[in-house]
């Protein structure tokens, strides 16, 4: 199933690997937890009920508590949007009085998700930035929102039915892994060239946080959690997790071995 959300370092063109490989070692009676949720392209493509999924982002676990709780419910709130967007005299004269509305009220509930949706549909790459006030401030992106069909949302909202949604920082969630659950980690990128890939919130993601994260794996691991990490590939990820197992992805379409590494290349870090 595809995602509503766009989402920059999200996994969608590489979700069917990643799935499957999960699907074939997550335990029947497992738990899937996702600690940087997302756009939820791996998440919804794997199709797996019960599951733990959180991220630090509370405008974006609204969403999905939203997605959960009522699907037709967001997808009217969403469509009266797209509506009243058509009375402006262009899209982008309707994406700003929908940013500045959207900034200027609460965070919470179906209308807050609703336009959240719609900037993110129509904003920049769908990048989320918000500048030192915490608004939204990622520009227009000249390109239309879009809809989908009934069935497409009745169907989205049945994905999260078996869910827990947990707005928390990554080592919160990871830190209530047990044994039997599986852990897909995919963080934002360190040492790439886009602020984009990096940010985690208020700030961006830095080498320290590389290093809590390392902590935080292996803690997972002594615990006897299976986890599968996505990082950007560097000598330095591949030096600290050179004890587990590590594949290269090429171009977001499958694994290469590692001697032909290439700018761009993702590593797929796990202990199973």
């Amino acid at each position: 199933m595809q995602p509503l959300l766009r989402w920059i370092g999200g996994k969608q063109k590489v979700s069917a690997l990643i799935g499957d490989l999960i699907r074939l070692n997550l335990n029947e009676g497992g738990r899937y937890v996702e600690p940087f949720l997302g756009g939820a392209s791996v998440f919804l493509r794997l199709g797996h009920g019960f599951s733990l999924l959180g991220d630090s982002n509370p405008v974006l676990i609204n969403f999905y508590e939203c997605l959960q709780l009522d699907s037709m419910a967001l997808m009217v709130a969403y469509s009266d949007l797209l509506a009243h967007s058509k009375s402006f005299q262009s899209e982008k004269d309707a994406f700003l009085q929908v940013r500045q509305e959207f900034n200027l009220s609460s965070k919470s509930g179906f209308e807050s998700a609703a336009k959240f949706l719609y900037l993110n549909r129509t904003c920049f790459n769908g990048i989320w930035r918000v500048n030192r006030k915490g608004e939204f401030s990622t520009p227009f992106g000249a390109r239309r929102a879009g809809n989908w069909p009934i069935d497409f949302w009745r169907d989205l909202g049945e994905r999260f039915q078996q869910s827990i949604l947990r707005c928390a920082d990554y080592t919160a969630v990871v830190a209530s892994a047990a044994e039997g659950d599986l852990v897909y980690l995919d963080p934002p990128y360190v040492g790439v060239e886009s602020e984009s890939f990096v940010r985690y919130g208020p700030r961006p993601f830095d080498r320290n946080d590389l290093c809590l994260l390392k902590d935080a794996v292996q803690g997972l691991a002594d615990r006897n959690v299976l986890f599968c990490l996505s990082l950007n590939c560097s000598a330095v990820a591949l030096e600290d997790y050179k004890d587990f197992k590590i594949d290269e992805v090429a171009n977001g379409s499958g694994f290469v071995g590692l001697q032909k590494r290439a700018r761009g290349m993702d590593l797929l870090i796990r202990n199973f």
